[in-house]
């Protein structure tokens, strides 16, 4: 895997959250074989997940008068006009080969300054484009790679048909996976998923999910994909 760059996003207010953990092994993974890992933590860098005119240093001549957020990313990315914050990770997006996204499964999704981080820099012109018919099995961002790690509060009995769920994470990420990544043309990993994490989780139940994930990492070149876009 070497000459290969990963990009870690990841989304928890606790620096010693379990989320925070499974970053630190996965770079450790990684960096181990000969991989360039970068890491955004988005509430240590105090990303504003609110998407609007302020993403932009310029807007274009409809937008002045009646802002239409996905015309003005296509602008921006067409003419070099987003603030600095946003092109930024823009060039982290481009860079990475692979993508993870690390959180916490919050309301059966993930945290709002992660879902801000998709609307403001997975943007129209750059990440897919509706005009030239790049998205999916087309999307500009064809050929890399993503993988959710997430936690859970509930056991996983909670996600399954027969639970009060009614249906599995992974099913419930549908909107994020197909709905977003996949749109712009990724390959998606099926997820990793620790289940039943609190702060009162026993250190042995933790010890065994970290050696599940050891294991997702030494075979991920290898998984089924969830989404295999062509």
């Amino acid at each position: 895997m070497e000459n290969k760059n990963v990009l870690i996003i990841l989304a928890h207010p606790e620096p010693q959250s379990f989320c925070s953990s499974i970053s630190s092994e996965v770079e450790k993974f990684f960096k181990a074989k000969g991989t360039s890992v970068t890491i955004r933590d988005l509430y240590k860098l105090k990303f504003n997940p609110v998407a609007g005119p302020d993403d932009f240093t310029k807007l274009s001549d409809k937008g002045k008068t009646h802002f239409q957020l996905s015309g003005e990313q296509r602008e921006a990315y067409t003419n070099a006009t987003f603030s600095k914050d946003i092109q930024a990770e823009i060039e982290h997006i481009k860079k990475a080969d692979y993508i993870f996204f690390i959180f916490p499964f919050w309301w059966s999704s993930c945290p709002a300054i992660m879902k801000g981080y998709i609307d403001k820099v997975f943007v129209h012109g750059f990440a897919f484009d509706y005009y030239t018919g790049a998205v999916f099995n087309n999307g500009s961002l064809k050929g890399k790679q993503v993988k959710l790690f997430l936690t859970t509060g509930g056991g996983e009995e909670y996600y399954l048909p027969e639970g009060p769920h009614k249906m599995t994470v992974e099913e419930r990420l549908e909107h994020l996976t197909y709905g977003s990544l996949a749109f712009c043309g990724l390959n998606i990993h099926h997820s990793f998923i620790a289940h039943g994490v609190s702060p009162l989780t026993p250190k042995e139940q933790l010890d065994k999910l970290m050696g599940n994930l050891q294991s997702e990492l030494e075979n991920i070149n290898n998984a089924k994909m969830l989404y295999q876009m062509n």
